[in-house]
Protein backbone atom coordinates (compact mmCIF):
# COMPACT_ATOMS: atom_id res chain seq x y z
CA UNK A 1 0.00 0.00 0.00
CA UNK A 2 1.22 3.09 -1.08
CA UNK A 3 1.77 5.98 1.76
CA UNK A 4 0.71 4.19 4.13
CA UNK A 5 2.99 5.11 7.30
CA UNK A 6 5.14 1.88 9.13
CA UNK A 7 4.28 2.39 12.71
CA UNK A 8 7.18 2.67 14.87
CA UNK A 9 8.03 0.15 17.22
CA UNK A 10 7.30 -0.10 21.09
CA UNK A 11 10.33 0.13 23.22
CA UNK A 12 9.16 -3.47 24.03
CA UNK A 13 9.53 -4.85 20.65
CA UNK A 14 13.07 -3.15 20.18
CA UNK A 15 14.20 -4.52 23.69
CA UNK A 16 13.11 -7.71 22.66
CA UNK A 17 14.45 -7.89 18.69
CA UNK A 18 17.91 -10.15 18.95
CA UNK A 19 19.71 -7.63 16.20
CA UNK A 20 19.18 -4.73 19.21
CA UNK A 21 21.05 -7.32 21.54
CA UNK A 22 23.82 -7.87 19.06
CA UNK A 23 24.26 -3.66 18.39
CA UNK A 24 24.31 -3.20 21.94
CA UNK A 25 27.21 -6.67 22.68
CA UNK A 26 28.91 -4.17 19.93
CA UNK A 27 29.07 -0.84 21.39
CA UNK A 28 30.19 -3.15 24.65
CA UNK A 29 33.11 -4.76 23.18
CA UNK A 30 34.34 -1.32 21.57
CA UNK A 31 34.09 -0.11 25.29
CA UNK A 32 35.99 -2.69 26.72
CA UNK A 33 38.96 -2.42 24.00
CA UNK A 34 38.90 1.75 24.64
CA UNK A 35 39.30 0.66 28.67
CA UNK A 36 42.24 -1.87 27.97
CA UNK A 37 43.62 0.38 25.28
CA UNK A 38 43.42 3.53 27.96
CA UNK A 39 44.76 0.97 31.08
CA UNK A 40 48.22 0.17 28.42
CA UNK A 41 49.06 3.74 27.35
CA UNK A 42 48.69 4.92 30.64
CA UNK A 43 51.17 2.42 31.67
CA UNK A 44 48.61 0.87 34.47
CA UNK A 45 49.35 -2.67 32.07
CA UNK A 46 51.92 -3.60 30.10
CA UNK A 47 51.25 -4.81 26.70
CA UNK A 48 53.51 -7.91 27.54
CA UNK A 49 51.00 -8.69 30.45
CA UNK A 50 47.70 -8.64 28.24
CA UNK A 51 48.00 -12.23 27.69
CA UNK A 52 44.65 -14.17 26.90
CA UNK A 53 43.33 -10.67 26.74
CA UNK A 54 45.55 -9.59 23.43
CA UNK A 55 43.77 -12.48 21.42
CA UNK A 56 40.73 -10.04 21.99
CA UNK A 57 41.45 -7.06 20.82
CA UNK A 58 39.61 -7.44 17.37
CA UNK A 59 37.02 -6.32 15.48
CA UNK A 60 33.74 -7.70 17.09
CA UNK A 61 33.22 -10.29 14.15
CA UNK A 62 36.59 -12.05 14.86
CA UNK A 63 35.73 -12.87 18.73
CA UNK A 64 35.18 -16.29 19.07
CA UNK A 65 31.91 -16.99 19.85
CA UNK A 66 32.44 -17.34 23.84
CA UNK A 67 33.63 -13.72 23.67
CA UNK A 68 30.72 -13.04 22.08
CA UNK A 69 28.49 -14.72 24.01
CA UNK A 70 30.17 -12.52 27.19
CA UNK A 71 29.69 -9.41 25.19
CA UNK A 72 26.08 -10.10 25.06
CA UNK A 73 25.23 -11.13 28.57
CA UNK A 74 27.19 -7.51 29.50
CA UNK A 75 24.58 -5.61 26.59
CA UNK A 76 21.75 -7.86 28.18
CA UNK A 77 22.48 -6.18 31.79
CA UNK A 78 22.71 -3.16 30.39
CA UNK A 79 19.53 -2.91 28.34
CA UNK A 80 17.69 -4.56 31.60
CA UNK A 81 18.83 -1.08 33.30
CA UNK A 82 17.71 0.87 30.45
CA UNK A 83 14.42 -0.59 30.01
CA UNK A 84 13.27 -0.40 33.84
CA UNK A 85 14.44 3.13 33.96
CA UNK A 86 11.93 3.23 30.71
CA UNK A 87 9.15 1.91 32.44
CA UNK A 88 9.20 3.23 35.96
CA UNK A 89 7.25 6.12 36.48
CA UNK A 90 9.01 8.00 38.64
CA UNK A 91 12.74 8.37 37.15
CA UNK A 92 15.20 9.42 39.81
CA UNK A 93 17.08 12.82 38.64
CA UNK A 94 21.09 11.69 38.30
CA UNK A 95 23.95 13.93 37.27
CA UNK A 96 23.18 14.02 33.55
CA UNK A 97 20.10 15.74 34.65
CA UNK A 98 17.71 12.88 33.39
Amino acid sequence: MKGKKKMPRSPIQVINDPRFLEKIARIEHKHWMMTIESLVNGGKISPNDLGEISKHLVDYDALPESAKEQRREWAWRVIKEIAVSLLTEEMVPDQYGG
